[in-house]
């Protein structure tokens, strides 16, 4: 697993009479409007992260960025939101849900939730930690 996989998805965005439709390629059936193309981005990113919390409800793996096409818009995906996208997919992997990684680690629920969800900040060393937790490393490379 790569960080770089997940820093970028693709989106399609078409100009309509009354404004953009949205639409991310890695997920099938992700479809919004915007009245702008600023907006419109703005949306493809907020679908990105909903889609992500989505698939982990569902207990799926959170798919990586798919290769650009000639018309796509590239997203940028933060590298914190990045990282947290593949210690999802790990702790999948592992067989730990949140709850399991909480105990092991002696806080409550409500505070690893804070530290795995999408639209918070959480410290570098916190998300190292975590990878630690369930037996994996996080490697940053250049």
């Amino acid at each position: 697993m790569k960080l770089s996989d997940y820093l970028y998805y693709p989106a399609v965005i078409v100009e309509e009479d009354h404004g953009y439709i949205i639409n991310i390629r890695d997920w099938p059936g992700t479809f919004s409007q915007a009245d702008t193309f600023d907006e419109a981005v703005d949306m493809a990113y907020s679908l990105i992260l909903d889609m992500a919390t989505f698939y982990v409800q569902d207990n799926k793996e959170i798919p990586h960025g798919l290769k650009a096409q000639k018309d796509d818009v590239v997203i940028d995906i933060p590298y914190d939101i990045a990282i947290k996208f593949m210690l999802r997919n790990a702790m999948r992997e592992e067989h730990y849900r949140p709850i399991d990684l909480s105990k092991k680690l002696g806080i409550t629920p409500q505070k690893l939730n804070q530290d795995l969800g999408f639209t918070r900040k959480t410290k570098l060393d916190t998300i190292a930690s975590l990878f630690k937790a369930i037996g994996r490393s996080l490697s940053i490379e250049c």
